[in-house]
């Protein structure tokens, strides 16, 4: 696989993650099951269907959480972090056939950075809505936060530089976003 084409994936499947964690590898692991996707060697224990049911039940039950109110936030303290480490792993993993200097500082910048930056917009968009809506809006945003999570993973998996295109566009959104917020809150 070309390595521009792998950092593609990799950056585009790694800011999924900020949206929800586990949508990516479940969508790597049945493109690599029913689609013949070729996953990097790192990330054979993915071709199977133990992992495929483990990421299906998990999915399910990650995305399930997040409609409820109130627990969706709580949930971020967990899903920040791991959010990071996910899109850390996944870039890295996908960028294996550059020098090891330059994969892994485009896995924590590139990869980690736009999991964490997407995580931190979402954390701050359901936070906002659940205050402001008593959480009415809860289904609305976590509909949209797990289908953008497939879209992108699908899209990375499918057509990488495409999904590359609108990870520079969603990360350039959320950090906009969230210095706007952190200059709101020093007033």
């Amino acid at each position: 696989m070309n390595a521009l084409v792998s950092l593609c994936i990799g950056v585009g499947l790694s800011t999924s993650t900020g949206f929800r964690i586990l949508v990516p590898f479940a969508s790597l692991n049945a493109a690599a099951l029913f689609g013949g996707f070729t996953l990097p060697p790192e990330m054979a224990w993915l071709n199977s269907y133990p992992a495929f049911f483990g990421l299906l039940i998990g999915t399910l039950i990650e995305v399930a959480a997040f409609y409820v109110p109130w627990v969706n936030d709580a949930l971020d303290t967990v899903e920040f972090p791991a959010a990071v480490i996910a899109g850390t792993y996944l870039t890295g993993t996908f960028a294996a056939d550059l020098p090891t200097l330059m994969q892994w500082s485009l896995a924590i910048f590139a990869g980690g950075g736009s999991a964490g930056a997407i995580q931190g917009l979402t954390s701050v968009t359901r936070l906002t809505s659940n205050t402001a809506t008593g959480g009415c809006a809860t289904p609305v945003t976590a509909s949209v936060e797990w289908l953008s999570a497939l879209v992108l993973a699908i899209l990375s998996l499918t057509l990488p530089v495409l999904a590359i295109a609108l990870v520079i566009i969603v990360v350039l959104y959320a950090l906009r976003k969230l210095s706007k917020r952190r200059v709101s809150i020093k007033r």
